[in-house]
């Protein structure tokens, strides 16, 4: 089926992004694809799944690997998680995954990267850091060195957003 027939088209793959990217997987099975275009609650979208499927995989969007599929590149997985996070209404899983990464997760390094890139809004990203760190500061230096690697990931490319 054409593209505008399969609405939410890139909404859908987001968020297979993001439900792959949670796992820590790189690949994923059919069944996941089946799942995610399931979730939008749009029979036309539950019916015509292995349409949907076939699509992504002619556009590139994902490529097969044996019975397995996995996403073209391992950053438009990271990338596309981000806009997941981005369009997420709920803070927690955003508060989540900053946690995790500070605590050493070094999976979701280049989400958060992708994250404040999109975000456009470099002072309130950095402001919002500091403020889901202050109860985490006290622990490893490692967690510091995460935080700091993030406010300079924002300062290199938004000099105002630079900490006084």
């Amino acid at each position: 089926p054409p593209r505008s027939t399969l609405f939410p088209y890139t909404t859908l793959f987001r968020s297979l992004a993001a439900s792959v990217h949670s796992k820590k997987m790189g690949q994923f099975s059919e069944r996941t694809i089946e799942r995610t275009i399931s979730g939008f609650g749009a029979k036309v979208l539950a019916d015509e799944w292995e349409a949907l499927r076939d699509e992504l995989l002619q556009d590139g969007v994902i490529v097969k690997v044996g019975i397995a599929y996995e996403f073209a590149h391992l950053s438009f997985q990271e990338y596309l998680s981000a806009k997941d996070i981005l369009g997420d209404p709920d803070p927690d899983r955003r508060a989540q995954i900053l946690r995790d990464y500070l605590v050493g997760d070094e999976w979701w390094k280049e989400v958060l990267f992708f994250y404040i890139e999109l975000s456009g809004k470099p002072v309130e990203v950095r402001n919002w850091l500091l403020r889901e760190s202050q109860f985490l500061l006290a622990g490893s230096p490692l967690l510091k060195k995460h935080l700091e690697t993030l406010i300079e990931h924002i300062a290199s490319g938004y000099p105002q957003a630079r900490l006084p």
